[in-house]
């Protein structure tokens, strides 16, 4: 072989090894995650490799729970490699990636509305009690309504404190049936609750069963200005009276919580000096001072003798 055939050879043996070495081998592609975009409503994908082992994992089982689960795929075209979105018929929530700060329940690969979230395992995070709240609520939210509806009739005063309400408008009953009923007291801030036909002032106070420490708002104030009949309301727990109490101011000063108020009102010493009243409760005095009655036909039922007995007495 001359020369020429050996330098011939040897080329064509370097452009074989060019021809190979040019050779264009596929680089593995790095697995990308695929994200929705919520506020562009488009795909955009980013590398995985910065994230660990475990979270590779979990996307990894995701993906195919994914393709074996969720027969609707909505895809960006054929040959498309963005990939797809996978939505749920059952649940019409998109699965999405992990935040690009790496918050978030979607860091997790936890599609939005999966049963970890929502379904069986949200019942059993749920309140047993939870539906009945939800129709309390809607009872109250209903009572509500027909207080204000009350309210613009006049039948009651109308505020937020509803037991209030409630035990003005059983004491109006009481003495609308004795006749000496007028009005009520001119607005919600009053210094009284319910006015006589004589120009008697009545402040009118209510506790009932449902209260745990027995007490209702102060009874104040105690100088006669603004009122001198006390009527006391106990309500049961359907909110009908079980006891009404009609107490004069005269008498009402003569008991012992007002006499000991009295003197701490005007205490020289200013550490045992209070400007506060007495909070009302059903003190066991009051039941020297009821009056009888009778529920019938839900409303307030006086017998015949206790009107005539009552009859032009004022405040009674």
């Amino acid at each position: 072989m001359d020369c020429a055939d050996v330098n011939r050879g040897g080329c064509r043996a370097r452009a074989l090894d060019v021809m190979v070495s040019s050779r264009r081998v596929p680089e593995r592609k790095e697995p990308r995650l695929r994200l929705r975009c919520e506020a562009r409503g488009r795909v955009r994908s980013r590398p995985l490799a910065a994230r660990p082992a475990q979270h590779r994992r979990h996307v990894h089982a995701r993906d195919t729970a994914r393709r074996g689960s969720c027969p609707q795929r909505q895809t960006a075209g054929a040959g498309d490699r963005k990939g797809s979105i996978c939505r749920r018929r059952d649940r019409g929530r998109l699965f999405q990636g992990p935040h690009q700060d790496g918050s978030g329940d979607a860091d997790l690969g936890v599609p939005v509305g999966s049963p970890s979230q929502s379904g069986k395992d949200h019942d059993q995070v749920k309140h047993h009690s939870h539906f009945k709240f939800i129709d309390a609520i809607g009872k109250l939210s209903s009572a509500r309504q027909a207080f204000t509806q009350l309210a613009a009739d006049k039948l009651i005063l109308g505020n937020d404190n509803h037991i209030g309400d409630i035990g003005e408008y059983w004491i109006r009953r009481y003495y609308e049936l004795l006749d000496q009923f007028d009005c009520y007291g001119p607005g919600k801030t009053a210094p009284y609750d319910i006015k006589l036909k004589d120009g008697t002032h009545v402040s009118v106070k209510t506790v009932t069963t449902w209260s745990k420490t027995g007490y209702g708002t102060p009874v104040e104030p105690l100088d006669g200005k603004d009122w001198t009949v006390l009527a006391g309301v106990r309500l049961g727990d359907n909110l009908f009276p079980t006891d009404i109490a009609i107490v004069t101011l005269r008498d009402l000063m003569q008991q012992h919580e007002f006499l000991e108020n009295a003197k701490r009102r005007t205490d020289s010493d200013p550490e045992r000096r209070t400007a506060a009243f007495p909070r009302f409760k059903w003190w066991s005095w009051l039941d020297d001072h009821t009056r009888k009655f009778s529920i019938k036909d839900s409303d307030l039922v006086l017998g015949d003798a206790q009107i005539s007995e009552t009859k032009g007495v004022t405040g009674i």
